[in-house]
């Protein structure tokens, strides 16, 4: 038991690099970078797509917004609220985001649930 006058030693920082990530192409053209920190319990995925908001056609700016709101409202296979269901019986937390240098939709999720997680995001892309 560690009496309450006595303070543990600090040691000095180490250094740390963030790792280098490994870069494949999909069939479909999209470059994967994967970012492997062993021992990790969660994993984080975003995909940046081309499609920044002065791409819009000004009769209907604000659609990529709207859009990005509504991810988690269904899908063709998870129709209505199943999808949002379907997110949260896995531990995973979806999110979207329109901006000037493109969109970006972002993924949490345990990684024992990653391949549920990318199949699911796979039906909102």
């Amino acid at each position: 038991m560690r009496r309450s006058d006595q303070r543990p030693e600090v040691k000095a920082p180490q250094r740390w690099r963030f790792p280098d990530p490994t870069r494949l192409w999909l069939d479909n053209g999209m470059q994967l970078m994967a970012c492997d920190r062993e021992g990790q319990h969660v994993a984080a995925v975003s995909l940046i797509l081309d499609a920044p908001l002065n791409a819009e056609p000004v009769d209907v700016e604000g659609v990529a917004t709207i859009a990005q709101r509504c991810l988690d409202e269904g899908t063709a296979t998870h129709p209505g609220p199943s999808f949002a269901e379907a997110l949260e019986d896995i531990g995973a937390v979806l999110g979207g985001s329109a901006g000037y240098s493109g969109s970006e939709l972002s993924l949490e999720v345990p990684t024992d649930r990653l391949g549920e997680a990318l199949g699911l995001l796979a039906e909102v892309v």
